[in-house]
């Protein structure tokens, strides 16, 4: 009768475990959402070098448009020239 009473604590040993194993899983889970929130900031990276590259086209476009040299040139035209000391 002793004895079966043993065999008894070592079952309510086991089931403790397994209560160690499911906290085990739900820090898992938490692991698993902090990879999605890192793709999100990849994602928001992506974005940000799209922005740039659109950015950049329509600048390097305009280099060579003769009327974006007229603009220059008339912006430069009526500057107010430097005074010069008496």
């Amino acid at each position: 009768m002793a004895v079966q009473g043993d065999a008894v604590a070592v079952r309510d040993d086991a089931v403790a475990v397994q209560g160690n194993a499911v906290a085990v899983q739900g820090n898992a889970v938490a692991v698993q959402g902090n990879a999605v929130a890192v793709q999100g900031n990849a994602v928001a990276v992506q974005g940000n070098a799209v922005a740039a590259s659109a950015v950049m086209v329509p600048v390097d476009a305009c280099d060579s448009l003769p009327s974006w040299n007229l603009a220059y040139r008339t912006r430069r035209s009526m500057r107010v020239p430097e005074k010069t000391e008496p």
